[in-house]
Order: C-alpha cells, then sequence, then structure tokens
C-alpha cells in the first residue's frame, strides 16, 4: 500500500479495511438482477448459440452420461477439450435426463459461472484495499459487459467457467497459499488450456518467496493468517514449498485425466497439442495485429479468410504460409510469446505483491491474445474479470478496460452474427455487423487490443505500481470519509454515526472523526460520559470470507444498535427529500417489477382449473343483465364478487357489444359459431367465421364477413338438430 501523501510504501496487510467494507447485500441484489437479466436473454433467443458447439456440447453431455467418463477419447466422435470441462458436461447430462432433454440446460453452467466472476471482482477488489463503491463498480463492469452475457448466454460458451478458477487461483497466491494457487491454476487450464496464463507467475512467485524472502511480498507486509490456513501452510517456509507447490499443481491434472482413460502425461499432452494444431493459421477469426496480414489477397482483414503460419503437407491444408523473411509466422509467434511471458514473470517475481500479481496476469491475458498465432477471437475473455478490477480503482485502467471490451464485443458480434450467419435465433440485430467487419474496423480493434497490451505493460514500471497504490488508498479514504462523515443538518448533542468497522482509518477520514467528535462534545477524554450515552464503536466487523455468509447473516441480525431511539425527537421533523438510495431502490423494484411480475403476464393462453369457470359464469350473469336470459349458472362454489368484476372488465373491455343485428327472415332453432380457416395447418384467415342456423327445415351457413349466405342444406323431414358439435369444414 502506499500513503495518500508521501507515495511511499507503507507496509501493511488490509484484513481490518476488508472487514470494514463487505457489502454482501448489495452484491446479492446485483447477482440476482444480472442472472434474471441472463435469464430474460435466454428466454427470448431460445437454442442460440454457435450451432457446432452446441451440438458438440449437447452430444458429449448425453454421452458421458449414458455411457460414463471412461474411455471418452477413443470413442469414434470429435472431440477437442481437455478433461476440465467435461465433468461439467456430464452434471449437465444428468439433469438433462430428469427434464428429458439437454437443450438450454447447457447454458447454466456459463450463467452461473458469470454471477461468480462478479462475486469474485467484487470481493477481490476489496482485498486489494478498494472502497466499497469501486468493489461494486468491479462487480458491475463484470456482470453488465456484453462480452460476459453474449458469451455464455447468446454464443452458449464455456470461457467464465475456467476463468473462476483462474481468479480462485490469483487469490490463493495473494494469500500466500502457494499449493491451493497451483492446484485451482491447474484446474482452469484443464478446462481451457488457454487458461494457464497463471502458470508462470505461480511458479516465479513461489521460487522467490521461497529462495530470497525478503520483501517476497514486495510493497507489502506478508499476508496475516486466515482462519482457514492450515498450520503447515503457515509454518512451511523455503525451498520446500517449491516441491510441494509443483506436486500440488500435477496433483489435479493426474485426477482429472484417469477417469477418462487418458494417459498421463503423455494423452493429456497430445490432446492439448492436438486440439491447438487444428488451427495452423496466424489468426482464427480473433481482430489482432496477425489479422492485418495477407497472402496472396487473403486475410481475415482482407476478405476474412485465414492465412496459414506454417507449411502442412499433410492434406494440402497450408502449401503456402506467411513468413517472415524465412521464418514461419507460428515460430515468430511463439517466441515472442515466451519472450513476454518471461518478461513478465521476471518482473513481478522482482516486487510480488498483490497489485503487481494482478497487473501481471492482465498483461498476459492481453499478450495471448495481441502476440501468438492461432488465436481465436474469445481468447481475451480473462481480461473482462481482471481488467474490471484494475479499471474500478483507477481512471487509467477503466478507459483501456472500456476500449479492449467494445474491440472484444465487436469481435464476437461479427463473427457469430455475421461471418457465421445460420446459427438459431441469431440474427445481427443492430446491423453493423458488416460495417464493423470491414478492413477499417478489424485494424481499428486491432490497434486498440495491441495499445491496451502496451499501455498494461508499462504499468508493470514501480513508479506505475505506486501510482496505483495512491489510487487505491484514494479511493478507499473517500469511501470511509463518506461513511464517517457527520449529517449536514445534524444538531447538537446528535450522535457521532457508527464507522462501520473500520480499525484502523487514516488521513483525512480520521481527520473528519475527531472533527464529528469534537463537534459533538465527545473528543475531551477528561469530560466525563453521561449515564446511559452510547460512545462510537470502532471494532471491526468480521466479513463475510472470514465467517461465511450464514455466519454473516447472523451476525448482522443479532447486532446490538448503538444509536438511540430517537422517534420522539423526530416527531414534529420536516418532510425529507429524494436521495441517491431512493433513486436506486424505485430502480430495483422497477427491474424487479418489470421481470419478476410482468414478464410472461400473457402465458399460459389456455385456461386452467377454476379459470375455465369464472369467466364462463362471468358471461351467464351478463346473460341475465343484458338480455333477460336466465338460466342455470354452472357454477356457485366459489364467492361471485371476482366473476361480477370479469363481467364489469368485459363490458368495458371485451368488445363484445352489438353493432348491428340483421332480420334472417326465418325461425332459428339453434345456432353455432365456427372459426374459418384455410387448412388444418395454416392459421392465417382467409374468410370471415361462419355463422351455422338450424331452421326448421334448412341448416344453413352465413359468412359474417361478407354477410352472405354460402350453403343451404334441407333437413330431412324438418327435424331440428343440435349443432353443438360442429367443428368440421363444409
Amino acid at each position: 500500500m502506499t500513503g495518500p501523501v508521501s507515495g511511499e510504501p507503507v507496509r501493511g496487510g488490509s484484513t481490518a479495511r476488508t472487514a470494514t467494507r463487505d457489502d454482501v447485500g448489495g452484491i446479492l441484489l446485483l447477482l440476482a438482477l444480472a442472472l434474471t437479466f441472463r435469464a430474460i436473454i435466454a428466454y427470448l433467443l431460445p437454442g442460440s448459440g454457435f450451432q457446432v458447439d452446441l451440438d458438440a456440447f449437447r452430444f458429449w453431455a448425453g454421452d458421458l452420461f449414458r455411457e460414463g467418463l471412461g474411455g471418452f477419447y477413443e470413442r469414434p466422435f470429435f472431440h477437442d477439450y481437455t478433461p476440465g470441462y467435461l465433468y461439467v458436461l456430464w452434471l449437465v447430462g444428468a439433469v438433462g435426463s430428469i427434464f428429458g432433454g439437454i437443450g438450454d440446460l447447457i447454458k447454466v453452467p456459463p450463467m452461473l459461472a458469470d454471477l461468480a466472476l462478479a462475486y469474485l471482482a467484487w470481493s477481490m477488489a476489496l482485498e486489494l484495499g478498494a472502497g466499497r463503491r469501486a468493489a461494486r463498480l468491479a462487480a458491475v463492469l463484470v456482470a453488465v459487459n456484453p462480452v460476459t452475457w453474449f458469451d455464455s448466454v447468446v454464443w452458449g460458451q464455456v470461457d467464465s467457467v475456467g476463468l473462476v478458477f483462474l481468479l480462485l487461483g490469483m487469490r490463493e497466491l495473494w494469500r500466500d497459499r502457494p499449493e491451493r494457487a497451483a492446484v485451482l491454476t491447474v484446474v482452469g487450464a484443464m478446462i481451457k488450456p488457454q487458461l494457464g496464463i497463471l502458470v508462470p507467475i505461480v511458479a516465479a512467485v513461489t521460487i522467490r518467496r521461497a529462495l530470497w524472502p525478503a520483501g517476497g511480498h514486495g510493497d507489502e507486509d506478508a499476508p496475516e493468517r486466515r482462519r482457514t490456513t492450515t498450520d503447515w501452510e503457515w509454518r512451511t517456509r523455503g525451498s520446500i514449498r517449491i516441491l510441494t507447490t509443483g506436486l500440488a499443481g500435477l496433483l489435479p491434472s493426474i485426477l482429472l485425466s484417469l477417469p477418462f482413460g487418458l494417459s498421463w502425461p503423455v494423452g493429456l499432452v497430445e490432446q492439448i497439442f492436438k486440439t491447438a494444431g487444428g488451427y495452423p493459421y496466424v489468426s482464427v477469426n480473433a481482430w489482432n495485429p496477425w489479422a492485418l496480414v495477407t497472402l496472396n489477397g487473403t486475410g481475415v482483414a482482407e476478405n476474412r479468410g485465414w492465412v496459414c503460419d506454417m507449411v502442412v503437407t499433410e492434406g494440402a491444408r497450408c502449401s503456402q504460409a506467411f513468413t517472415i523473411g524465412a521464418i514461419p509466422a507460428v515460430i515468430v509467434g511463439t517466441v515472442l510469446t515466451l519472450a513476454v511471458f518471461i518478461a513478465v514473470s521476471v518482473l513481478v517475481a522482482r516486487r510480488p505483491d498483490r497489485r503487481t500479481i494482478l497487473v501481471g496476469l492482465a498483461v498476459l491475458a492481453l499478450a495471448f491474445f495481441v502476440v501468438p498465432t492461432r488465436v481465436h477471437e474469445r481468447y481475451l475473455f480473462p481480461f473482462v474479470a481482471l481488467g474490471a478490477i484494475l479499471a474500478a480503482v483507477s481512471v487509467r485502467w477503466l478507459i483501456a478496460y472500456l476500449a479492449s471490451s467494445a474491440a472484444t464485443f465487436a469481435n464476437m458480434y461479427f463473427v457469430l452474427t455475421t461471418l457465421y450467419p445460420n446459427n438459431p435465433s441469431i440474427d445481427d440485430w443492430l446491423g453493423i455487423g458488416p460495417g464493423i467487419g470491414s478492413w477499417t474496423g478489424v485494424a481499428i480493434a486491432a490497434a486498440i487490443q495491441a495499445g491496451v497490451f502496451v499501455f498494461a505493460f508499462s504499468e508493470l514500471r514501480r513508479s506505475a505500481s505506486w501510482r496505483l497504490a495512491r489510487e487505491i488508498e484514494a479511493g478507499a479514504s473517500a469511501a470511509v470519509d463518506d461513511d464517517l462523515a457527520p449529517p449536514v443538518a445534524a444538531r447538537s448533542g446528535d450522535p457521532v454515526p457508527r464507522d462501520p468497522g473500520n480499525a484502523t482509518v487514516s488521513g483525512a477520514g480520521f481527520g473528519a472523526v475527531l472533527a464529528a467528535a469534537s463537534a459533538a462534545g465527545l473528543a475531551s477524554p477528561a469530560a466525563p460520559a453521561p449515564p446511559g450515552s452510547v460512545r462510537p464503536a470502532w471494532d471491526a466487523r468480521p466479513s463475510s470470507g472470514e465467517i461465511g455468509l450464514f455466519g454473516w447473516l447472523r451476525d448482522r441480525i443479532g447486532e446490538r444498535p448503538i444509536r438511540p431511539d430517537r422517534t420522539a425527537g423526530l416527531e414534529h421533523e420536516g418532510g425529507g427529500r429524494l436521495d441517491r438510495l431512493d433513486v436506486w431502490l424505485i430502480v430495483v423494484l422497477a427491474a424487479v417489477l418489470l421481470t419478476g411480475r410482468i414478464w410472461r403476464l400473457g402465458e399460459p393462453y389456455q385456461m386452467h382449473f377454476d379459470e375455465v369457470y369464472h369467466p364462463r359464469t362471468a358471461t351467464e350473469f351478463l346473460q341475465f343483465w343484458r338480455y333477460g336470459i336466465s338460466h342455470h349458472v354452472y357454477e356457485w362454489t366459489h364467492p361471485h364478487l371476482a366473476k361480477y368484476g370479469m363481467a364489469l372488465g368485459i363490458v368495458a373491455w371485451g368488445e363484445d357489444r352489438t353493432d348491428e343485428t340483421s332480420d334472417l327472415g326465418v325461425a332459428i332453432r339453434a345456432a353455432v359459431l365456427e372459426p374459418r380457416w384455410d387448412d388444418a395447418r395454416s392459421n392465417s384467415r382467409v374468410a370471415g367465421d361462419r355463422l351455422w342456423i338450424a331452421t326448421g327445415e334448412e341448416l344453413r351457413a352465413y359468412d359474417l364477413a361478407t354477410r352472405r349466405l354460402e350453403l343451404a342444406l334441407p333437413i330431412p323431414g324438418a327435424v331440428a338438430v343440435s349443432l353443438d358439435k360442429v367443428t368440421h369444414r363444409v
């Protein structure tokens, strides 16, 4: 951390500060709204997504549940995923078997993972030392970022699931628990191999802290021990941590591979390289600098074509390849990528505090999209969460984050809606596909991503790290000041507002507390407190991360209030004003009502149970009130007041009034209406409804649209017939 005035490093953790900013209620409400928003999108676009991947996911899920995990990779069908996500697909297949099919259940795991990402962005921003507003902003940036919901709900992809493990692994590295970090990192890489970008940072930081412990946490002190940290993790230091961390990283790769019969490490490595080797092109629809490359008039930006990055003789796929001099593009991209990864790992290891680890991982996420070849359009997805934490505490990072997210969304939108237009429930809704996919659009997106990468790399400088620390500290201090500032219209004798749990207050925030205490007559220790008065309490509340969500709820519910009862003093107080909290509650209520109460209000379209009888009884009442026709009322088991209301509604809005009468000139024995359709398979009318009339001698059919007699059939013997069941076509 750094001081807000001098800018020099301030050593110390932020456990107490983190506890003060525990805002579980607000974040849970945000997550509920985010889930509702995603559910509505899934409902409006049923079955949407990239058809090839959706078919593969659904087929794999069903096959895994029916046939089991063993021998999956030997079965005669296409499979290009490593084992990590296949466990999730097995669970989806099991649930789908209960509901009679998988369908859009395939989207549920990534939708839930989106919520987990927003929660982690919030909690990790707090752990980094940010204020409550900044932490909420981090969660909002993840939850509303179109890259997240477009990827999981519309596209049906699974990137967010692996990213959850990536963030958890980085958080464990922050907490100096490298074994756990290694396990989570490898699990994320087993879900998506490109999420292995955290592996070199875990290795570099672990080695640094084990062999050169002095300054092993950069500008910060070693983190405080958490309740979930074991004695072994807390005591063990030195080179043994390198060995245990390496073994911990190997363990999940072995355990996740064995149930599939995938040999380790040969089979697993072959599967990873098989997937990467399937796309030997400089860019696979990714709008990075390689997308601007052309070969014989072909290129991603030029005409949406793929350019080979090396010569592949098998199948004659790549008889020519793009080279820089005599070096194939794949070699150039690989060497540059390794150089960036090594440089970032060294810079992070020199100063492995939480800020530097976060920035370093963000740089590697950007580098893995900008520098190598064979990159897909969704490879920059990790930056959606990593960048959100940084964007919440720094305006510079916020600008970079928004620019990169806009370029990524444009890239994904074009690929799904325009490049591959025959996907279910997918269309170029905004009508911008051809425009953003032009050479100029691709070039702008590639320049943005390259520029953000250069900016992020420059943020690894020590001066930039201190600047980021000052920004975090300034935001946190402002948040504390807002919490501790006395009311504008405070009267003498009003109690000083209780600090929400901050054990250590510094800078301007502490000055505000002293000023408020002096104004209330509480600053002087010599002045005895009046009997029964309540002094401000500055204890640190435990956070949900320390005592769990249910423990946090119990603590808040059972907490004794320290404010005195001011009901009598407020009896003659004037009216209030509309503040931001009121506006926020109005917005939340409107969103909940529009989504939970009005959504699908018109369904079901058919009546069920008692709904069948209530409108019928209402019309029976109307029959007597309007026309004096009295007969037996069918349903008497429920009170009739609601049915009276229905009858009034029919009169007011039912449009059942008699607009015109006609004299048919015959005695009518029975009558019935028949809807008129062109055929049994179409829902388009070609004429008006028919009115069937039974007279004493004929059965007549009138077209109500044209008011013409269409048909007249004699009734033998002048026998009256019942028309209650006339439903056929004549």
